[in-house]
């Protein structure tokens, strides 16, 4: 399994850059390995003993390209959630405030820290700060639902590494992305040297020469 890749990289690794994400205004973040496992075991604990989700249930991401949607794709294949990417889901998770009520606000301030969520929201960010720093559950493996298909973490992972094959052992992912490309994204810091992510306002070439970057994985045309 994947979390089972995450694991491995925390004991051989864990101090080790995992993700780097760049935003508004140069804006960088690094998230070790450990740091990247603490943040999804707090999360998968959250949705499954806490908000008490049951297999299956379908999970809506609306998400930037941040470190943020890399930890509840995580989290979510832990919990053996469904992602789905548009339509009806029975939770839908978003970092805009005022979305409608029942909603789960993700906060993209630095390194997370909470945003004080409007009372008719699930509030992540508070809510995940006194789960376990540690996994306690087994990893159930999730779905995501791609058009008409349904992906498995086989095809996640067969996806990441054509992604290598183009943008190498250190790739720059610039949004915004594709379905497709955004989930072949997440399993990417797991299988190479780190993976650094900047959104569609930021500029590329500096970003690529400071942090020796190998390739580009490319958003949307």
């Amino acid at each position: 399994m994947l979390h089972d890749l995450l694991a491995a990289r925390v004991r051989t690794a864990p101090g080790t850059p995992l993700i780097t994400w760049y935003g508004p205004e140069g804006r960088r973040e690094e998230l070790s390995a450990v740091t990247f496992a603490t943040a999804v075991a707090k999360t998968a604990a959250l949705l499954t003993d806490e908000w008490d989700l049951a297999d299956d249930t379908t999970v809506r991401l609306d998400l930037p390209l941040h470190w943020q949607a890399a930890v509840w794709l995580a989290a979510c294949d832990v919990a053996g959630l469904t992602v789905v990417w548009d339509g009806e889901a029975e939770l839908v998770v978003t970092d805009d405030p005022s979305a409608p009520a029942g909603r789960v606000l993700v906060s993209t301030r630095p390194f997370g820290l909470p945003t004080g969520a409007p009372a008719a929201m699930l509030d992540h960010a508070r809510d995940a700060m006194g789960q376990p720093d540690d996994l306690l559950s087994v990893p159930i493996g999730g779905h995501w639902v791609v058009g008409t298909e349904q992906w498995d973490e086989a095809a996640i992972r067969h996806h990441a590494q054509d992604l290598i094959r183009t943008a190498g052992e250190r790739p720059l992912v610039r949004g915004p992305l594709t379905v497709t490309t955004a989930l072949g994204c997440w399993p990417l810091p797991l299988l190479v040297d780190g993976v650094v992510l900047i959104g569609a306002d930021s500029a590329a070439a500096p970003v690529s020469e400071a942090e020796h970057t190998t390739g580009v994985v490319p958003g949307e045309p």
